[in-house]
């Protein structure tokens, strides 16, 4: 059957059914014991693999699978090289690429509309004149008969006046004493509009919902349908609506849709919010890290850990796996009702495991007074390999009351480079190796303000039932995180 290396590659792999060999030079036609039919609209086209051509001079010969073909698959194979090429049967040696075909009717004229190029063949537009090539850069007209003329149809491209995300209707009560409802605006670096910073406390712009996740770093439009380019439009509308005892203004909030890629360019783009985010980390304020006092820990002079456990891959196949759990998540209350619960809870151990190797955690300890503590946060899910996954991370939403002294940013790819080197090494026929680092964050230094996690039920069991250690007392109720730890705000700008 064929079969793809890669989930988004473009060609299907198709496989020789017989063991042969290409002489020096020569061409074979060889079986794959296959017959397709492909979708309406659509034809199946042969073509060459980069290994095959670049490696061993192995090259497809054009061949079209038209619809209406139902036999077997024939693979024409060219050996330009000077020696002998062994096929192995289930070598796979070439590659099925599904294309849409179009059909128009075919009609007979008289002549064709004039172009500027007519009968000029090959090379003609080597041999442009100069005000040609003029011509070319600035008359649309000639543009236009150019595209023409190469059969390529212009794209219709579309830009919008409104580059606005999605809107927000939020009321805000008209109440107290402070000129903007409590809303803390400020310029936006590019734009002529407010940007919402913050909430004062006590006021009624505090008071509206989740306004930290929702609104914080929104774009002011319009309050009761004006538009708002300044603060003191934003006064003058709120004191006339407490004049006129309106109970309700009725505020519009926006995000800016941002895009990765310079359009034309095909570069990725950094904004000015995030450049000044990044200036602001080139000359930190830190203040005082607070320090605690030596805090009890268990005393474990002996390691009676075991192994750390086997990872659980096991084919996609497998009867044992439900398709339909592949890339989902699930909660720890619907897992423990399943057959499999003993494979979850190994798959909680080897996570443990790794934070262990990588001295994660401190012993188990008393809470330090007015300690910066957090929830441990697990996620459960399959991966697309079969793979159960549990991953620990730490809960740093502000809700936990994390401190921060340092918000992230990430670096941005370079775009060109990675263009670049994927370009030479398809153009040398290089093969590439990439490698994932497992809990990366780990190999970074911990967060400036000293984190602690409170222990959770699934590392007590880890500690007795698969560290093999007496219990935790229940006293003991946090460890020292001791590397930056996913999940944590400050994570990512360390591990840079």
């Amino acid at each position: 059957m064929p079969t793809k290396a890669y989930e988004q590659a473009a060609g299907y792999d198709i496989h020789s059914a017989i063991h042969t060999s290409i002489p020096p030079h020569s061409t074979l036609k060889i079986p794959t014991d296959i017959a397709v039919t492909p979708p309406t609209g659509t034809y199946c086209q042969l073509l060459s693999r980069s290994g095959l051509l670049t490696k061993h001079n192995i090259e497809v010969k054009g061949r079209t699978v038209d619809q209406d073909y139902t036999c077997n698959i024939y693979v024409i194979l060219r050996n330009t090289s000077d020696s002998a090429y062994n096929v192995t049967q289930g070598d796979a040696i070439a590659q099925l690429v599904i294309n849409k075909i179009a059909t128009p009717t075919i009609q007979e004229v008289s002549h064709l509309t004039p172009t500027m190029r007519a009968d000029q063949g090959f090379g003609s537009s080597d041999d442009l004149p100069n005000s040609t090539i003029q011509l070319i850069n600035h008359n649309h007209q000639t543009t236009n008969t150019i595209l023409q003329m190469d059969g390529i149809n212009p794209f219709n491209v579309w830009l919008s006046t409104d580059p606005y995300q999605k809107q927000m209707h939020i009321q805000i009560q008209v109440t107290g004493h402070h000129p903007t409802l409590g809303m803390l605006l400020q310029h936006g670096s590019n734009q002529h509009r407010l940007i919402l910073t913050g909430m004062e406390k006590s006021t009624p712009g505090a008071k509206v919902p989740r306004w930290r996740s929702t609104l914080k770093h929104a774009t002011l439009l319009s309050i009761v349908g004006e538009s708002i380019t300044n603060e003191h439009d934003v006064r003058r509308i709120i004191a006339h609506a407490k004049d006129t005892n309106k109970q309700t203004v009725n505020c519009i909030f926006t995000t800016i849709q941002y895009h990765p890629l310079h359009p034309t360019e095909g570069l990725l783009m950094l904004y000015y919010d995030q450049l000044n985010v990044i200036a602001q980390h080139l000359h930190p304020k830190l203040s005082q890290t607070p320090t605690h006092t030596s805090t009890p820990t268990i005393d474990d002079n002996a390691d009676n850990s075991t192994h750390p456990s086997d990872a659980h891959i096991r084919n996609i196949n497998d009867p044992h796996i439900n398709p339909n759990d592949i890339g989902q998540f699930f909660r720890i209350n619907q897992l423990k009702k399943r057959p499999d619960w003993q494979q979850w809870q190994q798959a909680r151990y080897k996570m443990l495991d790794h934070y262990k190797n990588q001295s994660m955690f401190s012993k188990p300890m008393l809470e330090p007074k007015d300690a910066n503590v957090h929830h441990m946060l697990w996620r459960y899910t399959v991966k697309m390999c079969g793979m159960q996954k549990a991953r620990m991370v730490c809960d740093g939403s502000p809700r936990q009351g994390t401190i921060t002294l340092g918000y992230t940013f990430a670096n941005s790819l370079d775009a060109a480079s990675e263009h670049l080197f994927w370009a030479v090494t398809a153009q040398k026929g290089l093969t590439a190796y990439g490698a994932d680092c497992s809990n990366a964050f780990a190999e970074a230094p911990p967060q400036k303000f000293p984190l602690y996690m409170r222990i959770d039920e699934a590392f007590r069991e880890w500690w007795v039932e698969h560290l093999k250690r007496p219990p935790i007392p229940a006293h003991y109720t946090v460890v020292r995180v001791q590397h930056a730890i996913q999940g944590h705000p400050e994570s990512p700008r360390l591990w840079e």
